[in-house]
């Protein structure tokens, strides 16, 4: 009995999404940007080194972006793409994101407290860890909702 208890509606709704989804992925210039350059840093010998300037500052907060929504700051820096970090911060500033970049150096600074945040994705995980707490994931959890509010609306 779909049709009785919604089932039937809410089908049809996620059929909708899902077309929509698949016409921005072919038509929205962001998107393309993106995936275009996921490949070249991911199927490219050069990798993220082979990115321009201005690539390497949009990928970077891309992938800011992406692991907030994710999982949050923690989820960032614990992964391969906290290693961009002073590519993300560069990145926001040229993006006029004053408030993003301010919630991204806050993070870096509960979780790092004054040290720079390692490139070396082993590194960071160690120091990540050796400083968990209760304290700095309540904090963390702050950030991550304050950045999840897209304050200059990145996305």
């Amino acid at each position: 009995m779909p049709c009785k208890t919604g089932t039937r509606k809410s089908i049809e709704a996620a059929k909708v999404r899902i077309t929509e989804q698949r016409e921005r992925e072919i038509s929205d210039p962001f998107r393309i940007l993106w995936r275009e350059l996921v490949r070249r840093v991911h199927q490219n010998e050069l990798g993220f080194d082979g990115l321009s300037e201005p690539e390497k500052l949009y990928f970077s907060v891309g992938l800011l972006d992406g692991e907030l929504y994710n999982g949050g700051f923690d989820q960032y820096f614990f992964n391969h793409s906290g290693s961009y970090y002073e590519y993300a911060t560069r990145g926001l500033g040229e993006m006029g994101a004053v408030q993003a970049l301010e919630l991204l150096q806050r993070a870096k600074q509960v979780l790092f407290d004054f040290s720079d945040v390692p490139e070396d994705t082993t590194k960071r995980r160690h120091l990540f860890r050796e400083r968990a707490s209760p304290s700095r994931s309540q904090r963390l959890e702050v950030l991550n909702s304050l950045y999840c509010k897209d304050p200059d609306s990145i996305s």
